[in-house]
């Protein structure tokens, strides 16, 4: 139908991103594969596909394959850091998530973004290789309180450099970066973060 074109094409483009041998999405088409890893666009990847299953676009058991393809890339590959330090996921991986990519963040943002729209994809197949409780368990996981007090003024913290810097920028803008991070944060503890009224950082509704 007519309405479902711009969801086809958008769909279309972005799963000629994603690998099947790695589980995860390149971040841009003109990209090798195994060299620039999106993390959190995998998670939205998952769900954009348990969509086109409902959507009846994507035939179910190839899309079921997909989406726990990524979840399992996403809880057994893909590092945790920096190490000794905290547990978030970089932004940007390389070699089928196996390592973080130089110079990229271990981001609190897109792991929060990543985690939650694999546990939403899982949710809306029925979780069939019982992935999403590991999931949980991995924003439970994380040192929500270290992140906070890194920005001085209990916001989260957008996450550590590759060498465990600290960024201390945090999420304090209005818009969906900071309500996407305030989901993690309180589906793995129950609190939220203070998020400031409109307008937005640059007028945009995502950040």
């Amino acid at each position: 139908p007519t309405a479902e074109e711009a969801f086809l094409w958008s769909y279309a483009w972005l799963m000629a991103n994603y690998d099947p041998a790695t589980g995860l999405v390149q971040d841009r088409s003109n990209f090798k594969a195994g060299t620039m890893e999106n993390v959190s666009a995998s998670g939205k990847a998952a769900k954009i596909v348990a969509y086109a299953i409902a959507k009846g676009i994507t035939d179910p058991v190839i899309g079921q394959a997909i989406i726990t393809n990524i979840a399992q890339t996403l809880l057994t590959k893909v590092p945790r850091g920096p190490s000794g330090i905290n547990t978030l996921w970089p932004h940007f991986t390389l070699n089928g998530g196996t390592s973080i990519l130089p110079n990229t963040e271990w981001a609190s943002g897109d792991t929060a973004y990543a985690a939650l729209d694999a546990i939403a994809a899982l949710q809306m197949i029925g979780d069939p290789n019982h992935q999403r409780a590991g999931l949980e368990d991995f924003l439970r996981a994380i040192n929500w309180q270290a992140l906070r007090d890194l920005t001085g003024d209990q916001t989260i913290s957008h996450g550590y450099h590759t060498d465990g810097t600290p960024l201390t920028a945090g999420w304090d803008a209005f818009g969906m970066e900071t309500v996407g991070v305030n989901w993690a944060y309180g589906a793995a503890t129950g609190q939220v973060t203070p998020m400031p009224p409109p307008p937005s950082f640059n007028g945009s509704g995502f950040i």
